[in-house]
């Protein structure tokens, strides 16, 4: 019998599956790939903003979470990764990491684009896929996650604004697969550093 657990894990890819059919009717392939002519600096640019942005992470959230760190050993990719549950982080992972892209990227961010500017859209957009993660209070409980969790998404949702806008939604969706499995392969090394040295 499945479980309910297990149904739940299994929504948001299933909604991935849903928006990225609809997104296909009402976009098209459009927004997907880089715009007719790439400009190299700007992506040299991005990069190099992500790269910060990595770092940045791997400094602060230790430091974030220096007592809640082991509160993380049950988040559904570190409790996958140290399982080396294939299913979640071959599947339902990457499938949520494409419905969050759809939603924030090309449902919002580019119908704000299209309606108001650059500007705002990326101001609305980061601003909304921030809320978005409030989930995680609902999750742990824990005021030092939370933040970790707003600062790292508001900064990687900023990011991927730009690129959606200059490099296409392809690239935003393998980058925000890899920030975030580095992310959490880094909190599973931790727990597991803490787990030996006790």
């Amino acid at each position: 019998m499945v479980s309910l657990k297990n149904l739940r894990k299994w929504i948001i890819p299933l909604l991935a599956i849903v928006f990225l059919v609809i997104s296909i009717f009402v976009y098209g392939l459009r927004w997907w790939f880089p715009r007719d002519q790439i400009d190299w600096q700007i992506i040299l640019f991005l990069f190099t903003f992500i790269a910060l942005f990595e770092i940045t992470a791997l400094i602060l959230n230790p430091k974030i979470l220096k007592n809640s760190i082991d509160l993380l050993k049950d988040q559904m990719v570190v409790k996958a990764l140290q399982r080396k549950d294939l299913t979640t982080l071959v599947i339902i992972f990457p499938l949520t990491m494409l419905f969050e892209e759809l939603l924030f990227r090309l449902f919002i961010f580019v119908t704000l684009f299209v309606s108001l500017d650059l500007f705002f859209a990326t101001t609305i957009g980061t601003l909304s896929f921030s809320i978005y993660h409030i989930h995680i209070w609902f999750e742990f409980k824990n005021k030092k996650i939370l933040s970790s969790f707003i600062l790292f998404s508001a900064l990687l949702g900023f990011i991927l604004n730009l690129m959606v806008y200059y490099i296409g939604l392809f690239a935003c969706v393998v980058i925000h697969l890899i920030s975030v499995l580095w992310l959490f392969q880094n909190i599973s090394k931790k727990i597991n550093l803490s787990y030996s040295l006790s």
